[in-house]
């Protein structure tokens, strides 16, 4: 999930009504979030309710969601003002679908949290989180997909090729769907700190998802990004450190708005 708020024990955001976040919570009520905070990032999973208007029935799922929905919006609006201001400056280039009338509220209420420091040290455990860390054994298994194998645009091929570049890991556990700093680097792997990934206790090997972007400016039209979906293998363990082997299965990647998913052979 993108950047949201926090306001009485429940992480919002909004996204577009058509899109294919909205579709899968509406089937799938559970989301992830990262927050990055002045102390560290909070890494949060649990419930996410859909906030639509035209299905105002669905709001009956979380009462006190929906009451707290409007002053939400007014949260949000003061926190990413400036984000707003950047679509007002391209706002004859945006699409329909991202129109505020066509926009959903999404309201998740974190079940399980870990806190990091800036150094991604665990500082805190709650909820499913809070347990006794799991143990990974490597695969013998090695890393061997290469993303310049894929057409991309120059734009955002750049993105993939940074060594150390920091990302985002979507990963399977046993509630749901949880998440994960991390950094990649071309044809090695995506390292992850240790002992966050312990406490919250992936299904490696699973399926994952790796998101690299670059949302410095606040117009939407010059954010880019890609995200890897497919197969992750844990190969190499330090004492800090996992290495994930990625095999993806499909690549997203956008432009501002315009965005494409190919598939990998």
């Amino acid at each position: 999930m993108q950047a949201g708020t926090n306001r009485a024990g429940r992480y919002w955001s909004v996204t577009a009504r058509s899109s294919r976040k909205a579709r899968v919570l509406r089937n799938r009520p559970w989301s992830a979030s990262a927050d990055r905070t002045g102390t560290g990032t909070r890494l949060m999973a649990g419930p996410t309710l859909v906030l639509d208007p035209i299905h105002p029935m669905r709001a009956l799922r979380d009462p006190l969601g929906a009451a707290l929905s409007g002053a939400a919006v007014s949260c949000l609006i003061a926190q990413h003002s400036q984000q707003l201001l950047g679509y007002t400056e391209r706002f004859w280039a945006i699409p329909t679908d991202w129109y505020p009338a066509n926009r959903v509220l999404l309201a998740a209420q974190p079940e399980s949290q870990l806190l990091l420091d800036h150094q991604w040290n665990l500082i805190d455990a709650k909820g499913e989180w809070d347990r006794h860390p799991v143990c990974f054994e490597p695969s013998h298994q090695r890393h061997s997909f290469d993303v310049r194998d894929i057409v991309l645009p120059d734009t955002v091929r750049e993105l993939t090729e940074r060594r150390g570049a920091d990302a985002w890991l979507g990963v399977t556990t046993t509630s749901g769907v949880g998440i994960l700093p991390c950094y990649w680097i071309q044809g090695f792997g995506v390292v992850l700190p240790r002992l966050p990934a312990a406490h919250m206790a992936p299904t490696l090997p699973g399926e994952i998802c790796l998101t690299m972007d670059h949302s410095k400016s606040r117009r939407p039209d010059q954010k880019r990004g890609v995200m890897l979906r497919g197969h992750g293998t844990v190969i190499e363990r330090t004492e800090t450190e996992l290495v994930v082997a990625l095999r993806p299965t499909r690549i997203t990647y956008w432009n501002g708005f315009d965005a494409a998913t190919v598939p990998v052979a």
